[in-house]
């Protein structure tokens, strides 16, 4: 048996026999023996419910070289979506943005490839899949990364797994759908040495249907650098404008790029990882990413000397409007016992003053209203935008999460080599095993 499987079993065991709190209708049933394997078989799930809510995308030709893109001043044309994997070969997903409680997008693929763009219309129970016509040269590994805006929106590029050689230009072509992924349309071709590399995939975000930006990332090049290309779009993805590159690039060049997040105003936030720094570093734009102001986060009032000489991690940055900040910090600390403190950073003023404190650590993530999660194997929720925390969970996995409410969310859930899809109903408090289909 699977071991995340039978860590998923001996929890749902554990909070029958020990949550006398919580009513019997929060009790989410283990799986059943048939539920052992993580990965999923190609027939679709038998999930209770109205088979006419599952809609399938309908088949469609394979596609010609007429996909490519018909130059560099226009984008390519609108053609079908393809369909990668086969029938009988195993479905297993590797990222997941759902919209609401039944529509959601994943990112997957057969054997464990993350080449296949997935659309779900049930709750994550049955996918379709819609992959853009990005032709993939045989003996090659494209990871896939995309922004799902909403139930019909998402734009897709795609990147080679492996560092790229340095100094060779390479056509990057991002794919948009308007349709729900029934078609796709090709950007003109933007010249980038690299995409993304394998622990550092591109970053790509749309926040309306027509402006979004696109962080490409190399890694590291030695003496704290690690190059990027920054581009911005104005007409729905059809063609970028290159802001930075690793060459004349002012602001964006040096150390991990951790995390972003951009407001249809043009407003837009960098975290910086680790750098010869002690206290965290961030990027603020408020010009659409054409300049850029680097600010060097404080310490909590009083609280130097315990920090020290720690380099600190800046990360999970939130924009709730132009002059409303919150992001998060780790911040290594060299005592006899290694130990990390977490910190909460919030600013009302456009970054000019912090207010911080300690807080349980994990990813943030922002809920409706002043609803916050810290997310890592320990499942923290707010209710008054970090001021004070409660525990929900511990779990024993490494979770990529999408909540679409304070009660309602899903995870793609690793252990080491073994992963696996769940979701929750009650905030995180249980969770239940899903094994996804595939609609033919």
């Amino acid at each position: 048996m699977k071991r995340l499987t039978l860590i998923l079993m001996i929890l749902h065991l554990a909070i029958f026999l020990g949550a006398c709190n919580l009513s019997q209708e929060n009790l989410i049933p283990s799986p059943t023996a048939e539920d052992s394997e993580i990965v999923t078989s190609t027939e679709p799930s038998e999930k209770p419910m109205d088979e006419g809510n599952i809609t399938s995308i309908p088949e469609s030709e394979e596609p010609s070289v007429s996909v490519e893109p018909s130059g560099s001043e226009s984008p390519g044309e609108i053609v079908p979506a393809i369909k990668r994997i086969q029938a009988g070969q195993t479905l297993i997903l590797q990222q997941v943005a759902m919209i609401d409680q039944e529509v959601g997008w994943a990112v997957g693929g057969a054997d464990g490839r993350a080449d296949s763009i997935l659309r779900s219309t049930d709750g994550g129970w049955n996918w379709a899949e819609v992959s853009p016509p990005e032709i993939i040269p045989e003996g090659t590994t494209l990871i896939a990364s995309g922004s799902f805006l909403d139930a019909s929106n998402a734009w897709v590029l795609f990147q080679p797994m492996g560092d790229a050689p340095p100094g060779v230009a390479q056509d990057m072509i991002v794919w948009r759908t308007s349709d729900a992924g029934a078609h796709w349309q090709a950007s003109a071709p933007a010249s980038v040495e690299f995409i993304g590399s394998e622990h550092s995939p591109a970053l790509l975000q749309f926040n309306d249907p027509d402006q979004g930006w696109l962080l490409a990332r190399y890694g590291g090049a030695g003496m704290h650098r690690y190059p990027v290309y920054l581009l911005h779009s104005v007409d729905g993805g059809g063609t970028w404008q290159t802001l930075e590159d690793p060459y004349e690039g002012l602001w964006l060049q040096s150390c991990p790029k951790t995390g972003w997040d951009w407001l249809s105003s043009g407003v837009g936030i960098v975290t910086i990882g680790f750098c010869p720094f002690d206290s965290a570093e961030i990027h603020l734009s408020f010009d659409e990413g054409q300049s850029w102001e680097s600010i060097r986060l404080p310490f909590p009032p009083g609280e130097e000397a315990k920090f020290g000489s720690t380099s600190c991690e800046a990360h999970s940055p939130i924009l709730y409007s132009p002059d409303d900040v919150m992001l998060a910090s780790d911040c290594p600390l060299w005592t006899d016992v290694p130990e990390t403190a977490h910190l909460l950073y919030t600013s009302q003023d456009q970054g000019k003053s912090w207010q911080t404190w300690e807080y349980p650590g994990g990813q943030l993530y922002a809920l409706e209203g002043e609803k916050l999660l810290a997310l890592g194997r320990d499942l923290y929720r707010s209710d008054d935008k970090g001021l004070t925390w409660t525990l929900t969970k511990q779990v024993a996995w490494d979770g990529q999460f999408s909540f679409v409410s304070a009660l309602r969310g899903w995870a793609i859930a690793r252990d080491d080599e073994e992963i696996a899809f769940v979701y929750t109903e009650d905030g995180g408090r249980t969770w239940q095993l899903i094994e996804p289909g595939l609609i033919p």
